[in-house]
């Protein structure tokens, strides 16, 4: 809690960086609506708060069919995330029906059904003309994270206000921003619950694999078998790679690679030295790495502190080619 109050402080003293959206959008206060919203480290709560309207000419105001509990969200609850306040709504997954659309939205009409992208791309900055929409220029306000990395992402449905200060898609409703550039109309014939995965996971980790450049009779390493891990497994698989080296240490995880899709699996907690068992299974390195695991977790103390003041290191020479970690690659959709 003390990090977001320094960091809600922080924001405070530097004021926003300029967007072309505000965050704080428009309620109509005789309509209420349920919501899941952060109130604190492992405090989430289901709260009853106006319905949002349009406040920018290129919003939607969506109904939402279907939600999801991201593993990025865990991440929340954990308050490893600066820049959360009290009452801030979650959730980055969701599709919906359009129910009211503004004045400049042209690809899109009331009663659409769609499936939202997680980051919040304007579509005319240079970064989202280049298709690089989790850079865009003009949807995160956090002079925050701008001031800690030198630069920052594009705004993050949900995600508190490091990511732009956006209500999520864990309600019945949401304000999408730039609704022509962040919203896919979904076929009747996709069910919610396949086409629900197009707002983050299933594009995550296709955008992994065709970022790592991976190629057919390759060797791949894959650094964690959650979720996105797994399906990295299956897109390289598309690819025809010769061989998947992947590490974890959940036994469920690890059958369901090894049975699937023929990943050799190292398991850390029986293999402590990870750099010399993938040396023994691949002599001559990997051509590349994924790093699908998440950000949180270390492996001694040492290691928490070196994440805490940003010293963390990948072992060199594990890959001859190039390593792709998943914070950098994450997908425009």
């Amino acid at each position: 809690m003390a990090l977001n109050a320094a960091s809600n402080l922080a924001q405070d003293v530097m004021g926003d960086r300029p967007t072309t959206v505000t965050n704080d959008p428009i309620a109509d206060s005789s309509r209420k609506m349920k919501a899941c919203a952060w109130y604190g480290k492992t405090d989430m709560r289901l709260i009853e708060v106006p319905v949002p309207r349009v406040t920018h000419p290129k919003d939607a105001i969506i109904r939402v069919t279907g939600s999801t509990v991201c593993g990025s969200d865990l991440h929340l609850y954990h308050g490893d995330i600066m820049q959360l306040k009290k009452g801030d709504i979650t959730g980055h997954e969701y599709i919906g029906v359009i129910d009211e659309v503004g004045p400049e939205v042209t690809k899109f009409k009331k009663g659409d059904r769609v499936v939202a992208s997680f980051n919040l791309g304007c579509g005319e900055c240079r970064y989202c003309k280049e298709k690089l929409f989790t850079m865009c220029d003009n949807s995160n306000n956090s002079s925050v994270m701008e001031t800690l990395y030198g630069n920052k992402l594009g705004g993050v449905l949900g995600y508190g206000h490091f990511g732009g200060g956006f209500a999520g898609g864990q309600a019945e409703y949401v304000r999408q921003v730039y609704a022509d550039t962040n919203l896919l109309k979904v076929p009747e014939s996709v069910p919610d619950e396949k086409a629900l995965y197009l707002s983050d996971i299933v594009c995550t980790a296709y955008h992994s694999v065709h970022e790592s450049g991976a190629k057919e009779g390759e060797t791949i390493g894959v650094w964690g078998l959650g979720p996105i891990g797994l399906l990295v497994a299956q897109w390289l698989r598309v690819k025809k790679v010769a061989r998947i080296i992947a590490i974890d240490n959940v036994p469920e995880r690890i059958e369901i690679a090894t049975k699937k899709w023929g990943v050799e699996c190292i398991n850390f907690d029986t293999d402590k030295d990870v750099v010399a068992a993938v040396k023994k299974l691949v002599p001559g390195g990997l051509d590349r790495t994924i790093d699908c695991a998440a950000f949180r977790y270390t492996k001694s103390m040492l290691h928490s502190v070196q994440r805490a003041v940003g010293l963390e290191r990948t072992p060199a020479k594990l890959s001859t080619n190039k390593s792709v970690p998943l914070e950098n690659s994450v997908p425009s959709l």
